[in-house]
């Protein structure tokens, strides 16, 4: 499964706060690696998670692809064997993490702060425009590991 995990910890000034979102995208990181799913991406900028949830999808041994899907223009980034940059037609990042959702994700996973596109406080997307899972992770807990043990998110609700 193509699994997009976005998130961010723009607006959370807490420190210890902080650090358990980064942990926590690096343990979904490994999770997803470890069930065989390509990890989609979009940034390696530090104030996301995504370069978290890299680094633990790569510690595990033959880790499957990351697509790192960026807007026109965008420099690449990530790097590692198995990460292939990948950009889309437009240069807006809003539109081509819509298109991502749309066309490419069978599952999105929303991780961490309040600013973005896909919002994990509210997490804002129009379920009408797409047509699989959308799972909001607010704490660690076992309803969370859950979601990426089992492979699919309708064996939780």
């Amino acid at each position: 499964m193509k699994v997009l995990v976005s998130g961010s910890v723009r607006g959370i000034d807490n420190h210890d706060l902080r650090s358990q979102i980064y942990a926590a995208a690096g343990d979904l990181g490994k999770c997803l690696a470890q069930a065989g799913h390509t990890l989609l991406v979009g940034s390696d900028d530090r104030e996301d998670i995504d370069p978290f949830v890299v680094e633990g999808f790569q510690s595990v041994q033959k880790a499957p692809p990351v697509e790192v899907h960026l807007m026109k223009g965008a420099k690449s980034c990530c790097s590692g064997k198995t990460i292939k940059n990948l950009w889309h037609r437009y240069d807006d990042w809003d539109v081509t993490v819509l298109e991502v959702v749309r066309d490419v994700a069978q599952g999105v996973i929303v991780i961490g702060g309040k600013t973005g596109v896909i919002q994990a406080r509210h997490c804002r997307v129009d379920v009408g425009l797409i047509h699989h899972s959308i799972w909001r992770l607010r704490r660690r807990g076992r309803k969370s590991m859950g979601v990426w043990q089992l492979r699919s998110a309708s064996l939780l609700f």
